[in-house]
């Protein structure tokens, strides 16, 4: 989690001992610079320092320090965590955060950005040392991914108190020779033109910060100022036995006092708030909305046009030689034998689909058929009980009302075609 303090590494105070042991004129000269500081109430300075990999953010720590204090090893596959490096002299505390190199693979590494904006957050920055090397001759996609990821994490204010400090200063390969004198080399023993060194310098610092403003799209984008050391032990001395450059300038009393310069010309700290930018650059949604189509388009391509090509190129040969023809047509002969089984598995399989289908349909039919025969004779069964309800009702109980059948009345007709009953005669008769 983002947001889990529980990992940012504990500040490292101790005495600055190692101190005492530099040069007389590189103590008189820190010592200063300490003296400066406090005079403008000033009791501690924090500087965080920040790079690509490889270009000696640790040794610079070191430099400063005159202590190995941050193990450098050649190469590392994880990043070291960020870690805060304070020392303390005459009550004054000078500290350093340091932190992993920011690249991982072909872009910006999100944990230790993260890690970076951790261990600041909350701590009052003074100077951010941004590391680079001097004897490398141009600038790329990653040097504007990291210088982007600064912008976005600390914010464009950021540059005005950021001092770029150039490693390998006196490295051999450099090109400062005017041709007559030879090139430093980090012996000592050829000098290089001072001239030829400055405008060098110059024209590094010119094109990182060039890089600068491409990648925070800033025009007046510019680094505070900038300094170049030298961190190997095999660098040039001076007369006093401090370290110097091919021009001649010692390396460590400068850039302490240039960290103190930039740190005195701003209003005050900067107070970093981890979370409260968003790295990255939001995408439209419109681009969002391309990313199925382009997916889609990408996988019909392949299933229609390059896996035909890639198999007919394998067909061809392998990666250590190429077939014979014969080997060539049995390799074809396969590839068409194996696409005609395809078709026809595939067919077979429809047909299949096809029959199932068709099953189910015709299993739902018969099984929904008889509850429709069950409704229709429920429905008669009851029709033909209302029907014997009300034939037993007007049996039993015939209506009142039902006037009686009226006999037809005789005719006189009827009454002649009708024979008449004679009675036998009675013994007075006779």
């Amino acid at each position: 989690d983002d947001d889990d303090e529980g990992d940012v590494q504990p500040a490292d105070v101790r005495p600055w001992t190692s101190l005492k042991s530099m040069p007389v004129a590189t103590q008189t000269a820190l010592v200063g610079t300490l003296k400066r500081l406090q005079a403008q109430k000033r009791t501690e300075l924090t500087a965080l320092i920040v790079g690509k990999n490889g270009v000696g953010k640790s040794s610079v720590v070191n430099t400063i320090f005159g202590d190995r204090i941050v193990n450098t090893p050649v190469s590392t596959i994880e990043p070291d965590a960020t870690r805060q490096y304070s020392r303390v002299a005459s009550d004054f505390t000078l500290s350093i955060i340091n932190s992993p190199g920011l690249l991982q693979g072909d872009g910006v590494s999100d944990r230790a950005m993260t890690e970076i904006s951790k261990c600041a957050n909350g701590k009052p920055i003074d100077v951010v040392l941004y590391v680079e090397r001097l004897d490398t001759y141009r600038t790329d996609d990653n040097d504007r991914a990291v210088l982007c990821a600064l912008n976005e994490t600390f914010g464009p204010s950021v540059w005005a108190r950021t001092l770029c400090v150039l490693t390998h200063g006196a490295a051999s390969s450099l090109p400062i020779s005017d041709g007559s004198e030879g090139a430093a080399n980090g012996n000592g023993s050829a000098a290089a033109d001072g001239a030829a060194y400055a405008r060098y310098v110059s024209s590094k610092v010119a094109q990182v910060e060039a890089c600068l403003r491409k990648a925070t799209g800033n025009a007046s984008a510019s680094f505070a100022t900038s300094a170049v050391v030298e961190c190997s032990a095999r660098c040039r001395k001076n007369a006093n036995n401090e370290g110097v450059l091919p021009d001649g300038t010692a390396f460590l009393p400068r850039i302490v006092d240039l960290m103190a310069d930039v740190a005195l010309k701003g209003k005050g700290p900067m107070v970093h708030a981890h979370g409260a930018r968003r790295r990255g650059k939001k995408g439209k949604l419109w681009q969002k909305l391309l990313i199925p189509f382009i997916c889609y388009g990408q996988y019909w391509l392949f299933k229609l046009y390059s896996k035909h090509l890639f198999e007919a190129d394998s067909c061809k040969g392998d990666r250590y030689t190429l077939f014979s023809s014969t080997d060539q047509e049995k390799k074809s002969s396969e590839r068409d034998d194996k696409e005609a089984r395809e078709r026809v598995s595939a067919r077979a399989r429809e047909d299949d689909e096809r029959a199932r289908r068709a099953l189910e349909a015709k299993s739902s039919d018969s099984a929904s058929a008889p509850s429709a025969n069950a409704m229709e004779a429920l429905a008669a069964k009851k029709k033909k009980a209302l029907e014997e309800s009300a034939n037993n009702a007007s049996t039993s109980s015939p209506p009142a009302s039902t006037p009686a059948p009226e006999q037809p009345a005789a005719t006189s007709t009827t009454l002649a075609s009708a024979p008449v009953a004679t009675s036998p005669p009675t013994a007075a008769a006779k």
